[in-house]
Protein backbone atom coordinates (compact mmCIF):
# COMPACT_ATOMS: atom_id res chain seq x y z
CA UNK A 1 0.00 0.00 0.00
CA UNK A 2 2.90 2.42 -0.48
CA UNK A 3 2.11 5.36 -2.77
CA UNK A 4 5.15 5.36 -5.10
CA UNK A 5 6.75 1.91 -4.85
CA UNK A 6 5.72 -1.59 -3.87
CA UNK A 7 6.86 -3.02 -0.55
CA UNK A 8 8.53 -5.86 -2.43
CA UNK A 9 10.59 -3.33 -4.42
CA UNK A 10 11.59 -1.63 -1.16
CA UNK A 11 12.83 -4.97 0.25
CA UNK A 12 14.74 -5.74 -2.93
CA UNK A 13 16.42 -2.33 -3.02
CA UNK A 14 17.22 -2.36 0.70
CA UNK A 15 18.78 -5.81 0.49
CA UNK A 16 21.29 -4.47 -2.08
CA UNK A 17 23.08 -2.41 0.60
CA UNK A 18 21.47 -3.18 3.97
CA UNK A 19 22.61 -6.31 5.81
CA UNK A 20 20.52 -5.98 8.99
CA UNK A 21 17.21 -7.83 9.40
CA UNK A 22 14.21 -6.55 7.50
CA UNK A 23 10.91 -6.95 9.31
CA UNK A 24 7.77 -6.62 7.23
CA UNK A 25 4.50 -5.45 8.76
CA UNK A 26 1.80 -5.68 6.16
CA UNK A 27 -1.95 -5.67 5.82
CA UNK A 28 -1.68 -8.07 2.89
CA UNK A 29 -2.77 -11.57 3.80
CA UNK A 30 -2.14 -13.61 0.65
CA UNK A 31 0.43 -16.36 1.14
CA UNK A 32 2.12 -15.41 -2.16
CA UNK A 33 2.77 -11.87 -0.84
CA UNK A 34 4.43 -13.25 2.28
CA UNK A 35 6.54 -15.73 0.33
CA UNK A 36 7.55 -12.99 -2.12
CA UNK A 37 8.75 -10.76 0.73
CA UNK A 38 10.79 -13.60 2.24
CA UNK A 39 12.25 -14.54 -1.15
CA UNK A 40 13.42 -10.95 -1.67
CA UNK A 41 15.23 -10.81 1.65
CA UNK A 42 12.80 -10.19 4.51
CA UNK A 43 14.09 -12.05 7.58
CA UNK A 44 11.94 -12.17 10.61
CA UNK A 45 9.06 -14.71 10.97
CA UNK A 46 7.02 -13.74 14.03
CA UNK A 47 4.55 -15.84 15.94
CA UNK A 48 1.10 -14.28 16.31
CA UNK A 49 1.87 -13.26 19.90
CA UNK A 50 5.25 -11.79 18.95
CA UNK A 51 3.51 -9.82 16.22
CA UNK A 52 0.84 -8.49 18.60
CA UNK A 53 3.52 -7.57 21.14
CA UNK A 54 5.61 -5.70 18.57
CA UNK A 55 2.50 -4.01 17.13
CA UNK A 56 1.45 -2.82 20.61
CA UNK A 57 4.90 -1.36 21.24
CA UNK A 58 4.94 0.23 17.77
CA UNK A 59 1.58 1.92 18.38
CA UNK A 60 3.14 3.55 21.47
CA UNK A 61 6.64 4.00 20.00
CA UNK A 62 8.93 5.94 22.32
CA UNK A 63 6.54 5.61 25.27
CA UNK A 64 6.81 3.13 28.11
CA UNK A 65 4.11 0.50 28.24
CA UNK A 66 3.70 -1.08 31.65
CA UNK A 67 3.77 -4.82 32.08
CA UNK A 68 0.04 -4.78 32.84
CA UNK A 69 -0.75 -2.71 29.74
CA UNK A 70 1.14 -5.07 27.47
CA UNK A 71 -0.30 -8.17 29.08
CA UNK A 72 -3.84 -6.84 28.78
CA UNK A 73 -3.38 -5.74 25.17
CA UNK A 74 -1.59 -8.85 23.93
CA UNK A 75 -3.00 -11.67 26.08
CA UNK A 76 -6.16 -10.15 27.51
CA UNK A 77 -7.29 -8.89 30.91
CA UNK A 78 -7.24 -12.37 32.44
CA UNK A 79 -3.44 -12.47 32.13
CA UNK A 80 -2.36 -9.14 33.65
CA UNK A 81 -0.91 -10.99 36.65
CA UNK A 82 1.27 -13.27 34.49
CA UNK A 83 4.44 -11.27 33.76
CA UNK A 84 6.45 -14.40 32.96
CA UNK A 85 4.61 -14.58 29.60
CA UNK A 86 5.85 -11.14 28.75
CA UNK A 87 9.47 -11.84 29.69
CA UNK A 88 9.54 -15.02 27.60
CA UNK A 89 8.12 -13.38 24.49
CA UNK A 90 10.22 -10.22 24.80
CA UNK A 91 13.33 -12.40 24.94
CA UNK A 92 12.26 -14.31 21.82
CA UNK A 93 11.39 -11.08 20.00
CA UNK A 94 14.75 -9.53 20.88
CA UNK A 95 16.54 -12.58 19.49
CA UNK A 96 14.71 -12.07 16.21
CA UNK A 97 15.18 -8.33 15.71
CA UNK A 98 18.12 -7.12 17.79
CA UNK A 99 21.71 -7.35 16.53
CA UNK A 100 22.80 -8.19 20.08
CA UNK A 101 19.81 -9.27 22.17
CA UNK A 102 21.83 -8.83 25.37
CA UNK A 103 22.35 -5.14 24.54
CA UNK A 104 19.03 -4.17 22.93
CA UNK A 105 18.82 -0.96 20.94
CA UNK A 106 15.16 -1.19 19.89
CA UNK A 107 13.19 -3.16 22.49
CA UNK A 108 14.14 -1.43 25.71
CA UNK A 109 13.40 -2.50 29.26
CA UNK A 110 12.26 0.09 31.75
CA UNK A 111 13.24 -1.74 34.92
CA UNK A 112 10.33 -2.39 37.25
CA UNK A 113 7.88 -0.66 34.88
CA UNK A 114 7.68 -2.24 31.44
CA UNK A 115 9.06 -1.95 27.93
CA UNK A 116 9.26 0.56 25.13
CA UNK A 117 10.17 0.57 21.49
CA UNK A 118 12.97 3.04 20.88
CA UNK A 119 11.96 6.14 18.98
CA UNK A 120 14.86 6.50 16.55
Amino acid sequence: GLPDISGLDVISRLREWYARPILVLSARNRESDKVGALDLGADVHLTPIEYRLLAALARHRGKVMTHRQLLAEVWGAAHVESPHYLRIYMRALRHKIETDPTQPKHLLTEVGVGYRLADD
